[in-house]
């Protein structure tokens, strides 16, 4: 039967493998630009404000298995950002 460490570990290649490449990259920087991990979730209702910390926090939980520093968020958003304004414009 696997430990838990094992599991944990090959979870996290997995998580590497999905957005390692361009793809997924492209995917990631597109679900940080859409669930408000570049830019404030506070919303004037306190609900709305919940909801959205909740769509962060799934990104948060990703860069958590990618071992990504949220600080490095912008940047990886930025080196893929013309393609996602290219994509959202068509």
């Amino acid at each position: 039967m696997p430990q838990p460490r094992d599991k944990a570990r090959k979870l996290a290649e997995a998580y590497h493998q999905v957005f390692s490449s361009g793809d997924g990259k492209l995917v990631l920087a597109d679900l940080m630009s859409r669930f408000h991990v570049l830019g404030p979730s506070f919303a004037g209702d306190p609900y709305t404000t919940a909801f959205r910390e909740g769509e962060r926090n799934v990104l948060l939980y990703i860069a958590e298995k990618l071992a990504l520093d949220p600080a490095r968020f912008a940047e990886l958003y930025s080196d893929v950002r013309d393609e996602i304004l290219r994509w959202s414009n068509d």
